[in-house]
């Protein structure tokens, strides 16, 4: 009781206005006890918006999923133009064309080492780091041109943060450099690193350009989010957990004490936002063994190790804020910055019954509502569920 006590009184921290919903049923309750975490999949409305990002807010579509077409729209559409902002400098000018440069890289990279690979929610796997990367387009709202490095490195780690683990001796080489002549840049050196793998397409070749403090932080991020082998060796989960927040943490102080109070922001949004995608989508369309027992352990495992992230989290973020002008407060302050609630509010409501359907029907109905008050659809295609009404409360007998 004492550890969900200390959820409770975290969860009545947090700003996010899916919180307030929750609390009832979170407070003063443990862990179901014989419950097994509903993996029964929504209706293919609400999986569309899950998988690519589409809110169902007008006429209900039942039809099949065709997956190759939607997945190629999701892909088209984020290559566009994933960097969404005002060009100004000339430096600024050639940060933004690297960097969809780097993106698009990035994303070839995963299509050939990952393949026709699917989830178990039926989509190739390269679309899961493609929504990870949607959801840190926004930040930019939050780091500011200023810091368009961070901003540029992130989103490259944002598409590859998984090929590590995923790819074989995935490996980073420094090739050469080149330098940029024009005097406003001060002759900027840009360095070109090839990206190997086994198994990669015979006769390939993937290279990456960046500053030399870009491919410091490209580092010291993809050893953040990345855990090392050996904690999956640990003898519990609580002992796996601890080493999983140590690991992250150790890296992200060090990024802090090289990169700022941002940069350390930035890189714990990324395994926030990666998880966010991981536990939204577990649904399956069939039962799978012992789906429903990994479901359970991977939402309690969850709830402690984002505790400690959320808490960082905020840190970091309101440190940079009180870095700013008033101006600059203002501005990040009409983002409405979400901290970790919600991820943790949701994992106690399917933890406690609850079902993809529900809470996903509940954000749908919410924004129906901003959407007739003027809101943008624009502004929806990422879903943060809210529930529509009192989450299902467990009994136990």
């Amino acid at each position: 009781m004492g550890y969900n006590m200390a959820i409770n009184s975290e969860l009545e921290k947090h700003t996010s206005p899916y919180t307030s919903a929750y609390l009832d049923m979170v407070k003063s309750k443990d862990f179901p006890e014989n419950n097994l975490a509903d993996v029964t999949a929504p209706k293919n409305d609400i999986q569309r918006m899950i998988l690519f990002y589409k809110p169902p807010l007008g006429i209900l579509d039942e039809n099949p999923i065709q997956y190759v077409d939607e997945e190629n729209e999701f892909v088209k559409k984020i290559l566009k133009s994933p960097l969404r902002y005002v060009k100004r400098t000339s430096e600024q000018i050639e940060q933004i064309d690297r960097a969809q440069k780097n993106i698009d890289m990035a994303v070839k990279i995963l299509k050939d080492g990952f393949g026709d690979k699917k989830r178990r929610t039926g989509e190739r796997y390269i679309i899961h780091p493609l929504r990870v990367l949607v959801r840190g387009i926004s930040e930019i709202d939050h780091i500011g041109l200023n810091h368009m490095y961070i901003f540029n490195t992130t989103s490259l780690v944002r598409v590859l943060h998984d090929c590590r683990e995923d790819f074989k001796n995935f490996q980073v080489t420094y090739v050469d450099e080149r330098e940029i002549e024009e005097p406003s840049l001060f002759n900027k050196k840009i360095q070109k690193y090839k990206i190997t793998f086994d198994g990669q397409i015979e006769r390939s070749e993937y290279i990456l350009e960046m500053e030399p403090q870009e491919k410091e932080l490209f580092d010291l991020q993809m050893e953040a989010v990345n855990m090392p082998p050996k904690i999956n060796n640990a003898p519990n989960s609580d002992e796996k957990t601890k080493e999983q927040v140590s690991h992250l943490f150790n890296n992200v102080s060090k990024i802090y004490q090289k990169f700022g109070s941002m940069a350390a922001y930035q890189t714990l949004k990324i395994k926030y936002d990666d998880r966010i995608d991981n536990v939204f989508t577990y649904f399956v369309k069939e039962n799978l063994g012992n789906s429903k027992e990994k479901f359970r352990a991977k939402l309690q495992e969850t709830i402690k190790f984002f505790t400690e992230v959320e808490k960082w989290v905020g840190k970091y973020f309101y440190l940079f804020r009180g870095e700013l002008s008033e101006n600059g407060r203002k501005k990040i302050d009409s983002t409405n910055f979400k901290t970790a609630g919600s991820l943790i509010a949701f994992c106690y409501y399917m933890l406690n019954g609850g079902t993809y359907q529900d809470i996903f029907q509940g954000y749908i109905d919410a924004k129906r509502i901003e959407v007739e008050g003027g809101i943008s659809v624009g502004q929806l295609l990422i879903p943060d569920p809210r529930p529509r009404r009192p989450p299902v409360v467990i009994n136990k007998a």
